[in-house]
């Protein structure tokens, strides 16, 4: 049977900071915790969540409610835009915090991380590597794997040409796109990992970004995702959070 993985990027609406537009950070995050609350609606399927540690500091109520649900929380970095600031000691922090183990992580923008960063801070699994056409990325493995005691786990691209259906792909080209590569990547591989950012999931319509930034967001996102998710279910797939995978993958729980 395969697995499908389902991820957020939990994080602040980061486009006007990536763009540098003068916003209230504070707005910034309003719009993110909307667009989950908006995605949670209804919605009874693991995901993996991986949280900037920003975002979880705002929310730590939010974050409490999502594992008590039995959703999976990872680490997205100290922030967006400082990923790696006092990570081991943030990561520390939050853990007795919440009173939770945090295992794994996934750097903002797939960005390279040194993997005895993760080691350190105590992280079991990485997944940063999105090996999809037209990137930096594209000649790594689509396959999982171990270096320097991290288990690697790449985000879902189709065999050869690389073809992404997460995110921005997924709102702009459409089911029918999406299935069709689906069924690739399960005839190569033993699971399906997409991801999205909670933002993806508010009405970004009427906001002075770019046309394929914000198409079919909100309502729509959410829509599209029902659908994909109803026709996943008419195959031979399990859902499952990252670490439940991994912990079946590699028959050695963390």
């Amino acid at each position: 049977m395969k697995s499908v993985l389902l991820t957020i990027d939990l994080e602040e609406f980061v486009w006007p900071i990536e763009h540098r537009r003068k916003i209230n950070k504070k707005k910034l995050f309003e719009i993110s915790y909307q667009g989950l609350n908006n995605l949670l609606f209804g919605f009874n399927e693991p995901i993996t969540f991986f949280s900037t540690i920003e975002f979880a500091k705002e929310y730590p109520e939010k974050i409490k409610a999502l594992i008590k649900q039995g959703h999976e929380i990872g680490i997205h970095g100290k922030s967006h835009i400082n990923p790696l600031s006092n990570l081991k000691e943030e990561k520390a922090s939050l853990e007795k915090q919440l009173n939770c183990k945090f295992y794994g992580f996934r750097s903002p923008k797939f960005s390279k991380i040194p993997l005895g960063i993760l080691k350190e801070a105590g992280f079991k699994y990485d997944s940063s590597i999105h090996p999809r056409i037209f990137s930096n990325q594209f000649f790594q493995k689509r396959s999982i794997k171990k270096q320097n005691d991290i288990i690697r786990i790449p985000v879902s691209v189709t065999p050869l040409l690389r073809l992404p259906i997460s995110w921005i792909w997924f709102r702009n080209f459409g089911l029918e796109y999406v299935k069709f590569c689906t069924g690739r990547i399960l005839s190569s591989s033993d699971y399906l990992m997409i991801y999205f950012h909670p933002w993806d999931f508010y009405d970004l319509s009427e906001m002075d970004t770019s046309y394929f930034y914000k198409k079919n967001t909100g309502n729509k996102a959410k829509k599209m995702l029902n659908l994909y998710i109803a026709w996943l279910k008419t195959k031979d797939v399990r859902f499952l959070t990252v670490k439940e995978y991994l912990d079946k993958f590699t028959l050695q729980p963390f």
